[in-house]
């Protein structure tokens, strides 16, 4: 019985985390696809204004610069975004896997195991984030979220390293 109830909620915490990850990750995705477009739109089109000479230069180097920042960061969005999508996916397989109880499940434990130290490596990142831009409110809503993700993880690492114990006896 109490296998039973531990499966369940660790498959429940999955599945469901596993589906708020691919909506962010779609969300990132398009985000890193916009951030390169309009990068590439700010190298190719710098623009002057109505200065002339070195101001006008400066401005359109500047702007040229931090367009070709905007595409190398969404091209990094993009790459984040799709690895993270491989990372749900895994993750929502092997939670259903959990759930039905299939015969291998120890392996589906290792693999929703190795999905949670992922999401701990994430909000590390969302952390370094946050603290980065702590004077403004997204600083604040990454680190409340990053301290979220972080303990739910580890949490369901505890859980899940139970049921690996426990189904290994039975």
């Amino acid at each position: 019985m109490k296998v039973e109830k531990l499966r369940k909620t660790c498959g429940y915490i999955l599945y469901i985390k596993s589906i708020i990850a691919l909506v962010v990750t779609i969300i990132l995705i398009f985000g890193g696809i916009t951030m390169a477009i309009m990068g590439k739109h700010m190298v190719d089109n710098p623009g002057q204004g109505d200065k002339t000479g070195f101001e006008g230069a400066v401005g359109s180097c500047s702007t040229a610069f931090f367009g070709a920042l905007g595409i190398v960061f969404g091209i990094v969005s993009i790459v984040v975004g799709c690895l993270l999508t491989l990372d749900a996916i895994f993750s929502m397989i092997h939670s259903r896997r959990i759930l039905r109880n299939d015969s291998d499940i120890a392996k589906s434990i290792k693999v929703c195991i190795a999905t949670e130290i992922v999401s701990v490596i994430v909000g590390i990142f969302i952390t370094v984030a946050g603290i980065a831009n702590i004077k403004e409110a997204v600083g604040i809503i990454l680190l409340v979220i990053a301290i979220i993700l972080i303990a739910q993880s580890i949490a369901t690492i505890v859980l899940l390293s139970k049921l690996k114990k426990l189904n290994s006896v039975n």
